[in-house]
Protein backbone atom coordinates (compact mmCIF):
# COMPACT_ATOMS: atom_id res chain seq x y z
CA UNK A 1 0.00 0.00 0.00
CA UNK A 2 1.78 3.50 -0.75
CA UNK A 3 2.41 5.85 1.38
CA UNK A 4 0.13 9.03 2.46
CA UNK A 5 -2.89 6.67 1.47
CA UNK A 6 -6.30 7.03 3.68
CA UNK A 7 -6.87 4.08 5.93
CA UNK A 8 -10.42 5.56 6.98
CA UNK A 9 -12.93 3.64 5.95
CA UNK A 10 -14.98 5.27 3.55
CA UNK A 11 -18.43 5.43 5.29
CA UNK A 12 -16.26 7.24 8.28
CA UNK A 13 -14.64 9.42 5.87
CA UNK A 14 -18.18 11.07 4.57
CA UNK A 15 -19.25 11.69 8.37
CA UNK A 16 -16.19 13.12 9.31
CA UNK A 17 -16.21 15.42 6.10
CA UNK A 18 -19.64 16.50 5.24
CA UNK A 19 -22.48 15.61 8.49
CA UNK A 20 -24.74 17.16 5.51
CA UNK A 21 -24.02 14.48 3.22
CA UNK A 22 -23.59 11.72 5.42
CA UNK A 23 -27.68 12.68 6.75
CA UNK A 24 -29.36 12.58 3.29
CA UNK A 25 -27.07 9.08 2.54
CA UNK A 26 -28.89 7.58 5.34
CA UNK A 27 -32.17 7.30 3.27
CA UNK A 28 -30.32 5.83 0.09
CA UNK A 29 -30.87 1.90 -0.62
CA UNK A 30 -27.93 -0.67 0.45
CA UNK A 31 -27.06 -1.26 -2.90
CA UNK A 32 -25.85 2.78 -3.47
CA UNK A 33 -24.78 3.82 -0.29
CA UNK A 34 -21.67 1.64 0.13
CA UNK A 35 -20.75 2.81 -3.76
CA UNK A 36 -21.53 6.26 -2.65
CA UNK A 37 -19.16 6.06 0.29
CA UNK A 38 -16.50 5.31 -1.76
CA UNK A 39 -16.50 7.87 -4.54
CA UNK A 40 -16.99 10.86 -1.96
CA UNK A 41 -14.13 9.27 -0.36
CA UNK A 42 -11.95 9.26 -3.03
CA UNK A 43 -13.29 12.45 -4.27
CA UNK A 44 -11.97 14.12 -0.75
CA UNK A 45 -9.01 12.45 -0.68
CA UNK A 46 -8.11 13.93 -4.27
CA UNK A 47 -9.51 17.34 -3.03
CA UNK A 48 -7.43 17.52 0.05
CA UNK A 49 -3.96 16.51 -1.55
CA UNK A 50 -4.91 19.66 -4.24
CA UNK A 51 -5.59 21.83 -1.24
CA UNK A 52 -2.55 21.26 0.41
CA UNK A 53 -0.57 24.26 1.10
CA UNK A 54 2.50 22.50 -0.65
CA UNK A 55 0.69 20.31 -3.55
CA UNK A 56 2.38 20.99 -6.70
CA UNK A 57 1.29 19.68 -10.45
CA UNK A 58 2.73 16.85 -9.67
CA UNK A 59 0.13 15.96 -7.10
CA UNK A 60 -2.24 15.74 -9.40
CA UNK A 61 0.05 13.42 -12.33
CA UNK A 62 0.13 11.15 -9.01
CA UNK A 63 -3.62 11.08 -8.66
CA UNK A 64 -4.22 10.86 -12.20
CA UNK A 65 -1.34 7.72 -12.09
CA UNK A 66 -2.89 6.23 -9.01
CA UNK A 67 -6.74 6.56 -10.67
CA UNK A 68 -5.72 5.09 -13.94
CA UNK A 69 -3.14 2.15 -13.19
CA UNK A 70 -5.90 0.28 -10.48
CA UNK A 71 -3.72 -1.37 -8.38
CA UNK A 72 -5.56 -4.52 -6.91
CA UNK A 73 -4.34 -3.06 -3.42
CA UNK A 74 -4.44 0.59 -3.41
CA UNK A 75 -7.01 1.75 -1.14
CA UNK A 76 -9.79 2.84 -3.77
CA UNK A 77 -9.14 -0.04 -5.87
CA UNK A 78 -13.31 -0.65 -5.37
CA UNK A 79 -13.20 2.48 -7.19
CA UNK A 80 -12.91 0.93 -10.61
CA UNK A 81 -15.04 -1.84 -10.04
CA UNK A 82 -17.74 0.53 -9.76
CA UNK A 83 -16.86 2.33 -12.90
CA UNK A 84 -16.70 -0.81 -14.43
CA UNK A 85 -20.09 -2.26 -13.01
CA UNK A 86 -22.07 0.69 -13.59
CA UNK A 87 -20.53 1.78 -17.08
CA UNK A 88 -19.31 5.21 -16.28
CA UNK A 89 -17.29 7.48 -18.33
CA UNK A 90 -13.94 8.31 -17.90
CA UNK A 91 -14.58 10.98 -19.66
CA UNK A 92 -16.44 12.72 -16.22
CA UNK A 93 -13.26 12.03 -14.13
CA UNK A 94 -11.22 13.45 -16.40
CA UNK A 95 -12.90 16.64 -16.34
CA UNK A 96 -13.03 16.41 -12.63
CA UNK A 97 -9.12 15.95 -12.91
CA UNK A 98 -9.41 19.29 -14.89
CA UNK A 99 -11.27 21.09 -12.25
CA UNK A 100 -8.14 20.52 -9.56
CA UNK A 101 -5.77 21.55 -12.05
CA UNK A 102 -7.48 24.84 -12.19
CA UNK A 103 -7.30 24.89 -8.43
CA UNK A 104 -3.73 24.29 -8.44
CA UNK A 105 -3.45 27.02 -11.16
CA UNK A 106 -5.28 29.09 -9.10
CA UNK A 107 -5.95 32.06 -11.90
CA UNK A 108 -8.93 33.14 -10.70
CA UNK A 109 -12.33 33.64 -12.44
CA UNK A 110 -12.98 36.65 -15.17
CA UNK A 111 -16.68 36.56 -14.89
CA UNK A 112 -19.42 33.81 -14.08
CA UNK A 113 -19.51 31.57 -17.36
CA UNK A 114 -15.73 31.07 -16.33
CA UNK A 115 -16.36 30.39 -12.64
CA UNK A 116 -19.47 27.91 -13.72
CA UNK A 117 -16.77 26.04 -15.85
CA UNK A 118 -15.02 25.43 -13.01
CA UNK A 119 -18.32 24.63 -11.06
CA UNK A 120 -19.02 22.08 -13.69
CA UNK A 121 -15.91 20.31 -13.41
CA UNK A 122 -15.53 19.68 -9.89
CA UNK A 123 -19.24 19.22 -8.54
CA UNK A 124 -21.64 18.90 -12.01
CA UNK A 125 -19.70 15.72 -13.10
CA UNK A 126 -20.17 14.40 -9.39
CA UNK A 127 -23.87 14.36 -10.43
CA UNK A 128 -23.38 12.93 -13.90
CA UNK A 129 -21.10 10.47 -11.93
CA UNK A 130 -23.71 9.29 -9.47
CA UNK A 131 -26.90 9.05 -11.98
CA UNK A 132 -26.27 5.63 -12.74
CA UNK A 133 -24.87 4.81 -9.31
CA UNK A 134 -28.11 5.48 -7.41
CA UNK A 135 -30.42 4.70 -10.20
CA UNK A 136 -31.28 7.91 -12.02
CA UNK A 137 -31.20 5.63 -15.74
CA UNK A 138 -33.78 8.67 -17.32
CA UNK A 139 -31.52 10.53 -19.88
CA UNK A 140 -33.36 13.65 -18.36
CA UNK A 141 -31.86 13.07 -15.03
CA UNK A 142 -28.11 14.24 -15.96
CA UNK A 143 -28.77 17.59 -16.48
CA UNK A 144 -30.53 18.07 -13.45
CA UNK A 145 -27.90 16.36 -11.65
CA UNK A 146 -24.88 18.39 -13.37
CA UNK A 147 -27.17 21.45 -11.92
CA UNK A 148 -27.49 20.55 -8.29
CA UNK A 149 -24.09 19.97 -7.82
CA UNK A 150 -22.71 23.36 -9.22
CA UNK A 151 -25.70 24.66 -6.87
CA UNK A 152 -23.69 23.17 -4.00
CA UNK A 153 -20.55 23.93 -5.29
CA UNK A 154 -21.69 27.92 -5.87
CA UNK A 155 -22.93 27.78 -2.26
CA UNK A 156 -19.54 26.35 -0.48
CA UNK A 157 -17.73 29.31 -2.53
CA UNK A 158 -19.33 31.90 -0.58
CA UNK A 159 -19.13 30.18 2.68
CA UNK A 160 -15.52 29.50 2.14
CA UNK A 161 -14.19 32.94 1.01
CA UNK A 162 -12.65 33.98 4.32
CA UNK A 163 -10.75 30.17 4.50
CA UNK A 164 -10.18 30.69 0.42
CA UNK A 165 -8.75 33.75 0.53
CA UNK A 166 -6.54 32.56 3.77
CA UNK A 167 -5.15 29.77 1.54
CA UNK A 168 -4.56 32.71 -0.87
CA UNK A 169 -7.82 31.65 -3.27
CA UNK A 170 -10.41 33.57 -4.58
CA UNK A 171 -13.38 32.09 -6.52
CA UNK A 172 -15.61 35.08 -6.55
CA UNK A 173 -15.24 36.30 -10.11
CA UNK A 174 -13.77 39.75 -11.40
CA UNK A 175 -16.58 41.23 -12.81
CA UNK A 176 -19.04 40.68 -10.22
CA UNK A 177 -16.71 41.29 -7.15
CA UNK A 178 -16.22 44.83 -9.37
CA UNK A 179 -13.22 45.48 -7.96
CA UNK A 180 -9.57 44.71 -7.57
CA UNK A 181 -9.44 43.13 -4.09
CA UNK A 182 -6.37 41.11 -3.04
CA UNK A 183 -6.75 37.71 -0.84
CA UNK A 184 -5.59 40.36 2.22
CA UNK A 185 -8.58 42.73 1.49
CA UNK A 186 -11.04 39.91 1.69
CA UNK A 187 -9.57 38.27 5.52
CA UNK A 188 -9.64 41.97 6.50
CA UNK A 189 -12.66 43.51 5.44
CA UNK A 190 -15.53 40.59 3.70
CA UNK A 191 -18.10 42.72 4.12
CA UNK A 192 -16.64 43.86 0.90
CA UNK A 193 -17.45 40.70 -1.07
CA UNK A 194 -21.60 41.04 0.13
CA UNK A 195 -22.99 41.96 -3.57
CA UNK A 196 -20.89 39.39 -5.45
CA UNK A 197 -21.95 36.80 -2.76
CA UNK A 198 -25.49 37.94 -3.54
CA UNK A 199 -25.20 37.27 -6.76
CA UNK A 200 -23.78 33.80 -6.63
CA UNK A 201 -26.36 32.97 -4.32
CA UNK A 202 -28.89 34.10 -6.41
CA UNK A 203 -27.72 31.43 -9.35
CA UNK A 204 -27.10 28.70 -7.19
CA UNK A 205 -31.02 29.15 -6.36
CA UNK A 206 -31.92 28.89 -10.15
CA UNK A 207 -29.88 25.80 -10.08
CA UNK A 208 -31.54 24.35 -7.04
CA UNK A 209 -34.79 24.52 -8.45
CA UNK A 210 -33.39 22.81 -11.84
CA UNK A 211 -32.25 20.32 -9.47
CA UNK A 212 -34.63 19.50 -7.82
CA UNK A 213 -37.15 18.87 -11.23
CA UNK A 214 -35.33 15.94 -11.37
CA UNK A 215 -36.33 13.87 -8.25
CA UNK A 216 -39.14 12.68 -10.58
CA UNK A 217 -36.61 11.00 -12.25
CA UNK A 218 -35.14 8.82 -8.76
CA UNK A 219 -36.42 6.16 -7.30
CA UNK A 220 -38.46 7.22 -4.26
CA UNK A 221 -36.07 6.70 -1.23
CA UNK A 222 -32.72 8.52 -3.49
CA UNK A 223 -35.09 11.21 -4.39
CA UNK A 224 -35.70 11.69 -0.58
CA UNK A 225 -32.03 11.58 -0.34
CA UNK A 226 -30.97 14.11 -2.50
CA UNK A 227 -34.17 16.67 -1.72
CA UNK A 228 -32.48 16.82 1.56
CA UNK A 229 -29.32 17.12 0.32
CA UNK A 230 -30.44 20.06 -1.72
CA UNK A 231 -32.58 21.45 1.24
CA UNK A 232 -29.78 21.56 3.82
CA UNK A 233 -27.59 23.08 1.07
CA UNK A 234 -29.99 25.92 0.19
CA UNK A 235 -30.04 26.57 3.67
CA UNK A 236 -26.46 27.73 4.30
CA UNK A 237 -27.18 29.76 1.45
CA UNK A 238 -29.95 31.33 3.11
CA UNK A 239 -28.47 31.48 6.36
CA UNK A 240 -25.44 33.47 4.65
CA UNK A 241 -27.67 35.90 3.10
CA UNK A 242 -30.06 36.65 6.26
CA UNK A 243 -27.37 37.66 8.63
CA UNK A 244 -24.64 39.63 6.34
CA UNK A 245 -22.30 40.52 6.80
CA UNK A 246 -21.37 38.70 9.90
CA UNK A 247 -22.14 35.72 8.12
CA UNK A 248 -19.26 36.20 5.60
CA UNK A 249 -16.64 36.38 8.61
CA UNK A 250 -17.08 32.27 9.78
CA UNK A 251 -18.12 29.70 8.30
CA UNK A 252 -21.86 28.89 9.09
CA UNK A 253 -23.47 25.45 9.81
CA UNK A 254 -27.14 24.73 9.95
CA UNK A 255 -27.91 22.88 13.11
CA UNK A 256 -29.85 19.85 13.91
CA UNK A 257 -33.00 21.26 14.05
CA UNK A 258 -32.95 22.43 10.90
CA UNK A 259 -31.33 19.89 9.09
CA UNK A 260 -34.16 17.71 10.43
CA UNK A 261 -36.63 20.58 8.79
CA UNK A 262 -34.88 19.84 5.50
CA UNK A 263 -35.38 16.64 5.66
CA UNK A 264 -39.08 17.20 5.68
CA UNK A 265 -38.91 19.18 3.16
CA UNK A 266 -37.00 16.82 0.72
CA UNK A 267 -39.21 14.14 1.75
CA UNK A 268 -42.23 16.26 1.03
CA UNK A 269 -41.02 17.19 -2.48
CA UNK A 270 -39.71 13.44 -3.37
CA UNK A 271 -43.57 12.76 -2.80
CA UNK A 272 -44.99 15.49 -4.84
CA UNK A 273 -41.99 14.18 -7.62
CA UNK A 274 -44.09 10.88 -7.51
CA UNK A 275 -47.37 12.74 -9.07
CA UNK A 276 -45.21 14.35 -11.78
CA UNK A 277 -44.89 13.88 -15.72
CA UNK A 278 -41.55 12.68 -16.99
CA UNK A 279 -40.14 13.99 -19.95
CA UNK A 280 -39.76 12.03 -23.00
CA UNK A 281 -36.79 10.28 -23.43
Amino acid sequence: MKLGLPLTLPRDVIRKGSKSFSLATLFLPASAKEKVYILYAWLRYCDDRIDSPNSQLTDLEQLKRQFSQNQADHPFAQLQRIIVENNLSHDYFNEFFEGLRMDLENKGYENLLDLELYCYRVAGVVGLILCPIIGANHPQASKHASALGMGMQLTNICRDIVEDASNHRIYLPRTILNQNLSTYDIVRAPELCQSAVMQLLARAEILYKNGNQGLKYLPFRVAIAVGSASFIYRAIGQKILKNMPETLKKRVVVGKLEKIKCVLQGFYLAVISRFQRLEPR
